[in-house]
């Protein structure tokens, strides 16, 4: 888990011993006024420190999207430098470098959580604790253990809060809420063909599945089917089932009335053969199935 959380398993990354520069985006109020000078001040250091290491720039995930303009460029690059732009997790990525450099970055902080003593050119939270080799001074602060730093800003600190339930909850109650929003990402980011829908219900269907690409209907069967509802899953055996959930709404079916929740399954529903809430518990599988809830607007 990380603040951004739009990252795939399965995505590529560099080859692992390169020098990992964190990029951000341009007016950040964590940057305190710092600017492209400053950030070119620090991708120079890493050169200078590094000087035989392969360059790898991290663009922010807002710049990536194009929602951002960041602080470096293409024309920033050198031979054998390269940015990496795509949807990678940022604990592997940490996991892959040598060194990391950032400026204010939380990724910075999550490579000290990774085992790294990064070099920190901005004041951020977790910068001047002994923890990372830092190029500002901070009179104020001294030597603390990482695991006081996690428990400071994370479990301390915080006040967590649950969209779902609409309540305050704890570090743990907001990790699952965390984990549940990046699978629904990875599940949903490409889009889904969806076979079996009727007409009535294909309105309602879309507005749960709003993180990613969509919907897109078919009325035949085919092997681009990803999602089917379940009395016509039979016809798509490599789509994952879905139909009502548990919550259910007065007049659903009959009345034409939406639904208030679906289920998304895999393997089967809990109607017509063993599915994920059945198999799990014998299952070595730490998949579950995924409820899907409409929020109110």
């Amino acid at each position: 888990m990380s603040k951004y959380n739009a990252h795939l398993p399965d995505q590529p990354l560099p080859e692992a011993g390169y020098v990992l520069v964190i990029d951000q985006t341009r007016g950040d109020a964590s940057l305190g006024g710092a600017g492209r000078a400053e950030f070119l001040a620090m991708l120079a250091a890493a050169r200078d420190e590094n000087p035989q290491a392969r360059i790898v720039i991290r663009s922010h995930p807002e710049t990536s999207a194009g929602l951002r303009q960041g602080h470096f460029t293409a024309a920033d690059l050198r031979a054998g430098e390269a940015f990496c732009d795509g949807p990678v997790s940022p604990w592997r990525l940490a996991q892959g470098a040598a060194q990391v450099y950032a400026f204010s970055s939380q990724l910075g902080f999550e490579a000290m959580l990774a085992g790294h003593r990064p070099r920190i050119f901005g004041t951020p939270f977790y910068a001047g604790w002994g923890r990372s080799a830092d190029e500002q001074r901070f009179a104020r602060r001294m030597d603390a253990p990482i695991e006081a730093l996690f428990a400071a800003s994370h479990l301390l600190a915080p006040v967590w809060y649950d969209p779902c339930r609409d309540r305050l909850t704890d570090f743990e109650g907001a990790l699952r809420q965390i984990e549940a929003e990046a699978r629904a990402w990875r599940d949903d980011h490409a889009g889904h063909l969806a076979y079996g829908m009727r007409l009535w219900k294909r309105g309602p269907l879309t507005r749960f599945f709003g993180s990613g690409k969509g919907l897109r209907f078919t009325d035949k069967p085919g092997p681009d089917v990803t999602i089917a509802w379940a009395n016509r899953a039979a016809d798509v055996p490599q789509a994952a089932r879905i139909e009502d959930g548990f919550i259910r709404s007065r007049g659903l079916g009959a009345a034409l009335v939406p639904p208030l929740s679906l289920v998304m399954d895999d393997l089967g529903s809990t109607t017509t053969r063993p599915d994920r809430a059945v198999s799990r518990p014998c299952s070595k599988s730490p998949r579950r199935p995924r409820v899907i809830c409409a929020r109110k607007s």
